[in-house]
């Protein structure tokens, strides 16, 4: 299975000891609360980090992947940054969070993968609400395992793997 380019800063944040963090859940200025994944720590370590994610990638893909290794790479330099004391946040407006996964289903046999256009829901948290909508976009390249819907603006969540009554579950929300 191939990794996210969140999932990948998330494990090259690890390899540090602590000396650069991961956040699943940062909203930087003008985001207006949505969320995205960002990196925090000295400047000079965060760089570190996004130097590791790079050679991960160029490791992984070698010379059959060129033009995904070329997108991935002008997406982990298109990065925002935030002070925050001595520190810095680079976050990555684009990169939404890892999806939390509550629970992992595999699809039967005879299933269909999601497309565009089908019907879709999640569960709110609250109490017997849930929302439905549409599945608006599936991600493909950096993005792969990733789908949208208009549950709510530029929801985003681990591509739908159970249906009910016809209906795509999103697990997160």
């Amino acid at each position: 299975m191939s990794l996210t380019l969140q999932k990948r800063l998330e494990n090259s944040c690890k390899d540090t000891g602590k000396v650069v963090s991961f956040y699943n859940d940062y909203s930087g200025r003008s985001m207006y609360g949505r969320l995205c994944v960002g990196i925090t720590g000295p400047w000079a370590d965060c760089m570190k980090v996004i130097s590791a994610v790079m050679q991960d990638i160029a490791a992984a893909n070698g010379a059959h992947g060129v033009l995904q290794v070329g997108e991935w790479y002008d997406t982990l330099l298109s990065f925002d940054m935030d002070n925050m004391g001595r520190d810095v946040i680079l976050y990555w407006p684009k990169l939404s969070s890892i999806p939390k996964v509550v629970a992992a289903v595999e699809l039967p046999a005879d299933a269909t993968s999601p497309e565009v256009g089908d019907p879709c829901c999640a569960d709110t948290e609250e109490e017997g609400v849930m929302k439905y909508g549409t599945i608006t976009q599936i991600g493909t390249g950096v993005q792969a395992g990733l789908a949208w819907s208009n549950l709510h603006r530029d929801f985003c969540g681990d591509i739908p793997t159970r249906k009910i009554d016809g209906m795509w579950v999103f697990d997160s929300f």
